[in-house]
């Protein structure tokens, strides 16, 4: 589980990443027993569109600065 002091040292993006999987893993959790409603499940698949958004964002941003680093 994060500490308040690694979610202090996160970048924004990563921090949204995070927040968002939280998100998620506490959806999943209450459907476990209860279901998704339509509204629901909107909202997760919402939320798992985002988080792959962040991280092809996060992951060019990476990509980019590597590159920077060898020229």
């Amino acid at each position: 589980m994060d500490t308040n002091r690694d979610k202090a040292a996160r970048p924004p993006v990563e921090s949204a990443i995070s927040a968002l999987n939280e998100q998620q893993h506490e959806a999943l959790d209450r459907a476990t027993f209860m279901g998704m409603d339509t509204e629901e499940k909107a909202e997760y698949d919402n939320r798992a569109q985002r988080i792959s958004r962040l991280q092809h964002a996060l992951n060019t941003r990476h990509i980019a600065e590597n590159d920077e680093w060898r020229h």
